[in-house]
C-alpha cells in the first residue's frame, strides 16, 4: 500500500504515493482553505472547481501556488488544487513561462525590464 500524506492548508487531503508530510511553512496558517474538506482538493472535476472557487479568495493562493510549481517533483504538492490551478494547468503555466524566458533569452533581444541577464 503506498504511503499517504495531508494537503497541509486543509488539514486533511490525502495526496497518492506522498511518502512523508512535509513541515508546515508559515503561510499555510492563513491559507483560506485550511480545515476546509480535502476532497475538494484531491477529488473530482466538480471538487477541483469548487476548491478554485475557494482559491480565488485566500490571501496566500500566489504563495500557494509558486509553491506546488517549484516543488513539482515526486512530492505531495504536485496533486490536486493548489493556488488555484490543478496539475494540468500548472504544467500549462510551467510551459508557458519556460516559452516566455526562451523568448527573453534570445541571441540579439534584449531582456525585458527587470530581467537581469548574468555574465
Amino acid at each position: 500500500m503506498a504511503a499517504l500524506t495531508l494537503h497541509p492548508p486543509c488539514d486533511g487531503g490525502l495526496a497518492p504515493n506522498a511518502p512523508v508530510r512535509p513541515p508546515a511553512p508559515e503561510w499555510w496558517r492563513f491559507a483560506a482553505c485550511r480545515g476546509s474538506d480535502p476532497g475538494l482538493f484531491h477529488g473530482t472535476p466538480a471538487g477541483h472547481r469548487q476548491a478554485q472557487i475557494l482559491c480565488r479568495r485566500c490571501p496566500v493562493s500566489e504563495i500557494c501556488l509558486w509553491f506546488a510549481m517549484v516543488d513539482e517533483a515526486p512530492t505531495p504538492y504536485r496533486y490536486g488544487v493548489w493556488g488555484g490551478l490543478t496539475p494540468p494547468q500548472r504544467h500549462a503555466l510551467a510551459a508557458q513561462l519556460v516559452q516566455q524566458l526562451a523568448i527573453q533569452l534570445e541571441p540579439g533581444r534584449r531582456p525585458a525590464v527587470g530581467v537581469r541577464m548574468s555574465t
